[in-house]
């Protein structure tokens, strides 16, 4: 595969704002997440610590409960919208289908991905993000695998011309090709090719 251009500095810029977001993903998950464990379960040695027989259930502690749930699944949202960890644990198959299905959006999925690099997955998803947060009217995507590489094609308009940009830049980043369809029924096309993953 011949050696790539250098990045341009919106593409080192989208690099480092990607390593950014993982790394505070990752703190999220393993520190502030961890935090609010401690803390829940701190409140349920409390309860029982001055639970008495016969007394009515404090509400608090179930409120503290409930509040506590809340905020994890916030923060879970929040971690998974900055870096999607399910990508790089289940592959890229499985990150669309999650963020397809949270958007209420058709997806399919043809053919084989698993020599396909983390790279090559997570670029292809974030152009997915970017291109589904600003589509205008009905959407779908559809991933097709070309033994040699992989397509991704979303239908549906795309209003928002920086947006657009990023998403070419990703393109350009990954070494693919991209068409960019206008009008109503408008949407991208991109073709990765040769970003297998090296024979061990």
């Amino acid at each position: 595969m011949p050696a790539r251009d250098e990045p341009s500095l919106a593409g080192k810029l989208l690099l480092a704002q990607d390593a950014e977001r993982t790394r505070i993903a990752r703190e999220l998950h393993s520190g502030v997440g961890q935090q609010i464990a401690a803390v829940s379960l701190i409140a349920s040695n409390l309860k029982r610590r001055l639970a008495t027989p016969g007394d009515e259930p404090i509400p608090e502690f179930a409120l503290i409960h409930m509040k506590l749930s809340e905020i994890a699944r916030e923060l879970q949202n929040l971690s998974r919208q900055l870096h999607p960890a399910v990508v790089e644990h289940s592959g890229i198959v499985a990150g669309l289908e999650s963020l397809t299905k949270l958007r209420g959006l058709e997806f399919e999925a043809q053919g084989e991905f698993d020599q396909l690099t983390l790279d090559a997955a997570l670029g292809l998803y974030r152009v997915a993000e970017g291109a589904l947060r600003n589509v205008t009217g009905p959407a779908s995507v559809r991933l097709r695998g070309l033994g040699d590489g992989v397509e991704l094609d979303i239908s549906g308009a795309i209003g928002d011309a920086l947006e657009l940009s990023i998403i070419r830049e990703r393109a350009k980043l990954a070494g693919a090709e991209i068409e960019i369809r206008s009008g109503p029924k408008g949407g991208i096309r991109l073709v990765l090719r040769g970003n297998a993953k090296q024979s061990e």
